[in-house]
């Protein structure tokens, strides 16, 4: 599924996803904007040798209001790279 110029990578059946936004070094400026924002934290690692976003939602705190929030924050930075 791609949205915004993300792309979802895996299948998601708990609570964590792998996003991929047009190349490594975007996927990793994305990663950094996102970190440096504060608005959440999410992680990158490395899938089938490219560099992913890993985002996980663990906490019983969480809110659909932050998950819109965070994911409005992600399409906004990933629009001004």
């Amino acid at each position: 599924m791609k949205t915004g110029g993300l792309e979802v990578l895996n299948d998601v059946v708990y609570n964590q996803v792998l996003i991929r936004f047009q190349s490594d070094e975007k996927t990793d400026l994305l990663i950094k904007g996102i970190q440096e924002s504060g608005v959440c934290w999410l992680g990158g690692t490395k899938w089938k040798n490219k560099s992913v976003m890993r985002i996980s939602v663990s906490s019983y705190k969480t809110t659909y209001e932050d998950i819109d929030i965070s994911a409005k924050e992600i399409l906004k930075i990933a629009g001004n790279l």
